[in-house]
Formats: C-alpha cells, sequence, structure tokens
C-alpha cells in the first residue's frame, strides 16, 4: 500500500507531462501552416528531445544576452513566452528558426500556424539557431 502511494504521484505527474495541450513549444514543419513565414525552404526536420532541449538552452541564452542592456524596458521574462520552431535544412546544415510570442490570448491557433507580427513591441522576437555550431544568430525584438 505503501509502494502504491509513492507510483500513483509519478504516475499521474509523467503522463501529465506527455500531454501537450499546455506546452509553450509547436513545431511547425508543414508548409501549407508556414504561408507567413519569411523564407522558402523546401526541406525541413524532426527534431528530437533533446534537439528541443537544445534549442530552449540556446534560445533562453540569447534572450538574455540580447536583452541585457536593456532589461527594464523588456516587459516580460523568458518564461512568459510560447515558441513557434520551424527546423530547416539549407545547404545540408540543419537550422531552427524560433519565433517567440507573448499574445495567446489573440493567436488561438498558434500551434498550428506561423505567426508573422508587424511591430508588436516586445511581446514577438526571433533568434535563428545554428545546430552545426550550437549558436545562434539573427536575433531580433520587435522593440522594447
Amino acid at each position: 500500500m505503501r509502494n502504491l502511494k509513492l507510483i500513483i504521484p509519478l504516475l499521474l505527474l509523467l503522463f501529465s507531462c506527455k500531454n501537450n495541450s499546455d506546452t509553450n513549444v509547436a513545431v511547425l514543419t508543414d508548409k501549407e501552416n508556414l504561408e507567413n513565414f519569411y523564407e522558402d525552404y523546401d526541406t525541413f526536420w524532426n527534431p528530437t528531445e533533446k534537439d528541443l532541449e537544445l534549442i530552449g538552452s540556446i534560445t533562453e541564452g540569447a534572450f538574455h544576452r540580447e536583452t541585457a542592456d536593456f532589461q527594464d524596458a523588456v516587459q516580460f521574462d523568458y518564461n512568459g513566452y510560447f515558441f513557434q520552431i520551424v527546423p530547416y535544412v539549407e545547404d545540408g546544415k540543419k537550422f531552427a528558426y524560433v519565433n517567440a510570442l507573448c499574445d495567446r490570448e489573440n493567436l488561438k491557433n498558434w500551434k498550428n500556424y506561423f505567426y508573422s507580427v508587424d511591430d508588436g513591441g516586445d511581446c514577438f522576437w526571433q533568434v535563428i539557431i545554428d545546430f552545426e555550431s550550437n549558436s545562434y544568430s539573427d536575433f531580433s525584438m520587435n522593440g522594447p
């Protein structure tokens, strides 16, 4: 009975983590849903959990480095954003375009369709992750 008290909460935790409905990450590879994507790539790749962890780590580091000089002007904490990831191949190299958004209420279909937002302040920013060099480039925030 004592073991059962330990096992049930662990199982609940495990299965709740598998539920994608509340995750703050969406991987977009369906070209039909990427009509607002800036580039026209024909080849996409499917990131593993480990790849997504690397994307998250590099993305968070980029956010903190790039916003350090104007942290008081940035209204949102990194954990308040949700992320659209477009994993693509260019010249045989793997990249991930990360689109960060904070306005989940007005972008209800964000897990299925890529959103390109003009202006919007620091609620929206983007960065490109290079998997060959484990680095980022082209960090841009719509404006604090």
